[in-house]
């Protein structure tokens, strides 16, 4: 009896979670997209801080009660950087950081690399404050995000806020913070990017 119970529970467990997979496909959720166009053009002027805010409609509608945020794709094709020397002068190289918030709270940080005038990689990280962006918001009065949201919670708090956040909200207020390595100067654009999510 208690194998047939055992059997039970395993095949159960299996339905459910096929179930739950079936459920996000069939409504289009796996993932959500997340246009940042609102928030323009950020000016990069080396170690300087960048602050731009806007407030956007995410895709995906209703969303499910339970997911886990999975990851976050912002791909080099969906970042623009341009110069600020010009298109005849020498070719810029370096990185920029950024961190993009959501209510507040920071939810993905990463390195736009920048090889001769062209966005090469992104490496996003979720849950954190890039160490560039911290320091350097705490140096200056930019306009940064308050660190007050997040003092005190783990990375699985802050995600726990960030999904129920999602759940419960279409339009979303985001937050960009950039800085950059010193040289590189000019501006970027971020067209949007995609959560990943897992049921």
């Amino acid at each position: 009896m208690k194998r047939l119970s055992y059997l039970l529970s395993i095949v159960l467990a299996g339905v459910l979670m096929a179930g739950c997979d079936a459920l996000a496909g069939a409504l289009g959720v796996d993932k959500v997209d997340v246009p940042l166009t609102g928030a323009g053009t950020l000016a990069v002027n080396g170690t300087s801080v960048a602050v731009e805010s806007t407030s956007s409609p995410r895709t995906g509608g209703k969303l499910p009660n339970l997911f886990d945020i999975k990851s976050v794709d912002i791909k080099p094709a969906d970042v623009s950087f341009t110069s600020s020397a010009g298109k005849n002068a020498s070719m810029v190289s370096g990185n920029i950081y950024v961190t993009i918030y959501l209510a507040q709270l920071p939810f993905v940080s990463g390195t736009v690399g920048i090889t001769n005038n062209a966005v090469t990689s992104v490496t996003p990280t979720l849950y954190s404050l890039g160490s560039q962006i911290q320091q350097r918001c705490a140096a200056s009065n930019s306009g940064c995000p308050s660190p007050s949201a997040a003092s005190g919670k783990t990375a699985k708090q802050i995600g726990d806020e960030i999904e129920t956040y999602l759940r419960t909200s279409e339009n979303l207020n985001v937050t960009i913070v950039t800085t950059a390595d010193a040289g590189v100067a000019g501006t970027v654009s971020i067209n949007k990017m995609t959560i990943n999510l897992d049921f």
